[in-house]
């Protein structure tokens, strides 16, 4: 039986707001900062590379960008990113997600090209190697999400 790994990095380049950006993780890790400064951003590349994990053990290609639980990426537009897109003024042809514990890392590639703007998908052109039934890597996170703005605190 294979003993779960550790995550120690979180590697996303040209999703989002990430041209291209490692994040070191610790066994217990806490994204806070100010609004649009990708903590979010980081949680949906994990999700999205689980996703697309689950994906080619199903023999799948084609990844829905909003039918994953947890996630609510909008188009192909919406997730490519934007700093890449101002240098080059070109979209950015390939997404890259990439974590792992230093020995060993998983790593998926997604492709843009050929899909329109405004598509909810995107190809998983490579991604983790194994077919394991049991993912090594556990995932488990909390959100906390604040509906709506406080216009004041009872007292």
């Amino acid at each position: 039986m294979e003993k779960a790994r550790l995550m120690r990095r979180l590697r996303l380049k040209n999703f989002k707001c990430f041209e291209d950006q490692t994040i070191p993780i610790a066994p217990l890790s806490v994204f806070c900062g100010k609004n649009g400064t990708g903590k979010s951003s980081a949680i949906q590349g994990l999700l999205l590379h689980h996703a697309a994990k689950e994906c080619l053990m199903r023999g799948v290609r084609q990844l829905p960008l909003n039918a994953v639980p947890g996630l609510a990426l909008g188009t192909l537009n919406d997730i490519v990113s934007k700093p890449t897109r101002r240098v080059t003024n070109r979209r950015a042809d390939k997404i890259v997600i990439e974590f792992g514990s230093g020995r060993r890392n998983d790593v998926t590639v997604l492709e843009t090209l050929d899909i329109p703007e405004d598509a909810n998908y995107i190809y998983i052109s490579s991604g983790p190697k194994g077919k394991t039934k049991r993912d090594p890597w556990q995932f488990v996170f909390l959100s906390a999400e604040r509906i709506g703005p406080r216009a004041s605190q009872e007292r």
